[in-house]
């Protein structure tokens, strides 16, 4: 597996992950992160070359926010959400940041689970955030005070 910065020619294989994922992005709304400098944009890739992950962060000074992680159904619960994570947190470790927020559904429960597992603890909840199912936003925050291998 190999984490890099997204190229604008991934766009296609990134929107094909996105179909399988809660709240889908377009490719217009993935391509509009690419030239944002406070944006940093991943994929992974396993050992084919082929895209099987991908994640999206923007930062203001000490805070991020993590936009978006989706992984492939057929590469879910293989380390790719995992790798993304580690290698974003570095990055924006890089730039000073020290604390990483997030949004999730509160129905996702695998998600949830992941988060926790990655040192996430929720810390807010936002009623009827989501559509398309209707649905509540589970707000978590990660300190990032260091980064492990």
């Amino acid at each position: 597996m190999n984490i890099r910065n997204m190229a604008p020619e991934d766009c296609g294989a990134i929107s094909i992950i996105e179909q399988e994922s809660p709240s889908p992005w377009t490719p217009a709304q993935i391509l509009a992160e690419l030239p944002l400098p406070e944006s940093i944009v991943l994929v992974s890739t396993g050992d084919d070359g082929n895209i099987n992950g991908w994640c999206c962060s923007r930062y203001c000074g000490p805070e991020a926010e993590l936009l978006k992680i989706a992984v492939a159904g057929s590469e879910r619960r293989k380390g790719v959400a995992k790798k993304l994570l580690r290698v974003l947190i570095k990055k924006l470790a890089a730039v000073n940041v020290s604390i990483l927020f997030l949004e999730v559904r509160s129905k996702n429960e695998p998600a949830c689970k992941f988060y926790c597992s990655q040192g996430f603890a929720q810390v807010g909840e936002r009623a009827g955030y989501y559509a398309n199912p209707r649905d509540n936003a589970l707000i978590y925050r990660k300190e990032l005070l260091y980064i492990d291998g």
